[in-house]
């Protein structure tokens, strides 16, 4: 389905975020004691609601024109992700000494996924196209 206004691509965007957050409540319902520990804390509800509003701003920064909903889903699902620190950035500088050192073909794949920004599942991928052996 195609989203052409920008407000329609926020609220699902919304959802998006409130799919998150919901993913985050659940995995904390497995654990002895994990949502019992947030559920009275003002601040864990402040901030829950402020990464799901979040997550439909990121339209406004991400999205230009007509696009479909599952991107502004992802998009908002995805925003935790973009706004935390988890993620590791190498600068310039260190990824081209790092291809100086690694041995063909791990520098090739360190480089697609450095200069692609490619995310660690999708370089686990890259595994099987490394070690299969060319046809002749």
């Amino acid at each position: 389905m195609q989203i052409t206004q920008l407000w329609a691509q926020s609220l699902v965007a919304i959802f998006g975020g409130l799919a998150c957050e919901l993913l985050h409540w659940y995995s904390l319902s497995r654990k002895p004691s994990g949502a019992a520990r947030f559920a009275h804390r003002p601040v864990y509800w402040i901030t829950t609601l402020g990464m799901i509003l979040l997550a439909g701003a990121m339209p406004l920064l991400y999205l230009q024109g007509t696009s479909t909903a599952l991107l502004g889903f992802h998009l908002g699902a995805a925003t935790p992700i973009l706004l935390s620190g988890e993620t590791i950035a190498y600068s310039l500088e260190e990824e081209v000494r790092m291809l100086t050192i690694l041995p063909e073909p791990v520098a090739t794949v360190v480089a697609v996924a450095a200069f692609t920004g490619a995310r660690a599942k999708s370089v686990d991928s890259f595994g099987t196209a490394t070690t299969a052996k060319p046809s002749k």
